[in-house]
């Protein structure tokens, strides 16, 4: 059997100008399905080069789900900085729920922002990265390739899977996120998860000071707040199926004695 020879044509060659061509070409809703089949939402045109102040967005779209509005932004260069604050303030102006950069190259710098972005903001806040390619086989016409490169923490393309396959989630999960959302200070989960030793010996103050050293704002919340930062702290063990076992010790009589003396922690696994 004989194959043909998959090959990338270059963008520039079929979309010369980035608004003019590539940008009317996929703000026709065919088009749109492509990209909205590959990122698992389904996309509708508003409105292309719409206004944002003084400056234009790409395509303003919404998901036809939640009627939700979406800002596209497209590049068929490398990711820069001017289009990431772009992405930024036109969805400021609109108050979209959903981002969506599509580039011809990404550089990891760029990666790793909207990475990053997509675990601070809030739930309702949604970013994704999308190259777009044109490949061809042997002598065929190109074709338009999307790939999602960058998408929110448990996001799933669920558009093409039969309902009665689409699972609830376990009520144990459903338990653990509502726990986890708890939690006042996200920073905090992040510094336990890379701070806590299994079955280490902490006093409160040690942890405090560990913990201002990266989180000084957050921790001046539970320096006020000392009961929820308790509550917190029984929070995250629950999260990572841990138990906190209080122990106190005066360093004066040498005894386990807890009045004056000095609260530590262990953290121990439940089994």
């Amino acid at each position: 059997m004989k194959f043909g020879t998959l090959k990338t044509i270059e963008l520039r060659k079929v979309w010369a100008h980035e608004s003019k061509d590539f940008s009317t070409w996929l703000s026709k809703n065919e088009n749109l399905n492509l990209l909205g089949n590959e990122i698992g939402m389904p996309l509708e045109i508003i409105k292309r080069e719409a206004l944002a102040g003084k400056f234009r967005v790409d395509i303003l779209a919404k998901n036809t789900d939640n009627n939700e509005i979406v800002i596209i932004e497209n590049q068929l260069e490398n990711t820069n900085h001017s289009h990431l604050g772009q992405l930024i303030t036109y969805s400021s102006h609109y108050d979209a729920k959903s981002i969506i950069w599509v580039v011809k190259e990404l550089r990891i710098e760029h990666e790793k922002a909207i990475e990053w972005l997509n675990k601070n903001l809030s739930n309702e806040k949604k970013m994704f990265l999308v190259k777009i390619e044109l490949i061809s086989i042997d002598n065929s016409l190109p074709a338009p390739r999307f790939s999602l490169i960058s998408k929110p923490f448990g996001w799933t393309n669920t558009l093409f899977r039969e309902s009665s396959l689409i699972e609830d989630s376990p009520k144990e999960l459903i338990e653990l996120e509502v726990l986890r959302k708890s939690i006042v200070k996200p920073s905090l989960i992040d510094f336990l998860n890379k701070f806590v030793t299994i079955e280490w010996k902490y006093s409160k103050k040690e942890l405090f000071e560990y913990y201002m050293k990266s989180y000084k704002k957050d921790c001046d919340y539970y320096v006020s707040n000392k009961h929820q930062f308790r509550k917190d702290l029984n929070a995250w063990a629950e999260l990572n199926n841990l138990i906190i076992n209080k122990h106190f010790q005066n360093p004066i009589q040498k005894g386990n004695h807890k009045s004056g003396g000095i609260e530590y922690i262990t953290f121990n696994r439940k089994d």
